[in-house]
């Protein structure tokens, strides 16, 4: 905990004060030095009841699930114990200044600068209660209720994929109640719905029989990410690989995201750009899963090279 520095009105009552005390001494007059013990009390307590504000408020936060480097999103911030009044200053991220007083709640906007996933944010507290004489500081890290994913910007990726030929085009390959061709009929099953009821072949059969139809195979992809190189290449890369991955998924092919987590390698699919931004924000520089033989696989790597 530092201090700001104090304040004009500080330094107006010490020469107030010095001047008391001249006078005093010079005509002997009580109550100027009445007058005197006033100020020093009021400077005392400008002085050094903002560091015990600061020593005594406690601050937890909560934001939404999901947030974006550079965009902005509400953090709200639960105070108690602020006494007077308190300034807080959100600086990672960095956002707008808000007051508290006493025990209550604020909320203000924050703008990540990273990608990660964060379960606390770093703030600035600052008071000068009661009388705005002497500013003190105090830097904390507020706990958030549940962590915050922040993915990376949406990017402009270089990356070409591979045309939807070369990523499997679509094949019968199970049958089911869900395709869009007639292959043959079977009893009715628990789940399936009434408007696929084959009425002619139950009326033969005597037992509901309902349609079943070809299933295909979706087009897909594998994109891996390596996130190995200086900080920021590894942020273009995850830049690219969050537009990669939002341009398949566009084109109707199933993407296989591959990461270095905390937790080792994962290889898992993504089902859109909330899930993606949420695999892309807790991914690291680390080793990934291998590649698979047969596969159709981009790589988007911090290295400066991918395919």
């Amino acid at each position: 905990m530092t201090t700001r520095g104090a304040t004009k009105g500080a330094y107006a009552i010490a020469g107030i004060g010095g001047a008391l005390y001249f006078a005093a001494r010079t005509t002997g007059a009580g109550w100027l030095l009445v007058i005197l013990c006033l100020l020093a009390g009021v400077l005392s307590v400008g002085c050094i009841w903002p560091r015990i504000v600061l020593g005594r408020v406690r601050i937890t936060g909560d934001a939404p699930l999901d947030g974006t480097v550079g965009e902005p999103f509400g953090l709200t911030l639960r105070v108690t114990r602020a006494g007077l009044g308190v300034r807080i200053l959100p600086i990672g991220p960095s956002g707008a200044p808000t007051a508290a007083v006493g025990d209550t709640t604020a909320t203000t906007d924050v703008i990540p600068e990273v990608r990660g996933v964060f379960d606390t944010v770093q703030l600035e507290v600052a008071s000068a209660a009661p009388f705005g004489l002497v500013w003190w500081r105090r830097r904390m890290t507020a706990p958030l209720a549940r962590p915050i994913a922040v993915a990376p910007r949406l990017g402009s990726s270089a990356i070409t994929l591979p045309p939807v030929g070369a990523l499997g085009e679509l094949s019968p390959i199970s049958s089911g109640t869900g395709g869009d061709h007639v292959r043959g009929i079977r009893e009715y099953a628990p789940g399936d719905q009434l408007r696929h009821v084959h009425w002619p072949a139950t009326a033969r059969r005597g037992a509901v029989m309902v349609k079943e139809f070809e299933q295909h195979e979706r087009p897909r992809v594998e994109i891996h990410l390596d996130l190995h190189g200086s900080f920021d290449r590894a942020e273009d890369a995850a830049e690219r690989a969050m537009g990669a991955v939002c341009a398949a998924l566009a084109q109707g092919i199933d993407v296989t995201l591959c990461t270095a987590e905390a937790n080792g390698p994962r290889r898992a699919v993504v089902t859109g750009r909330v899930d993606a931004g949420r695999r892309l924000a807790g991914a690291i520089a680390g080793p990934r899963p291998v590649l698979r033989a047969g596969d159709s696989v981009v790589v988007i790597s911090g290295m400066g090279h991918g395919r």
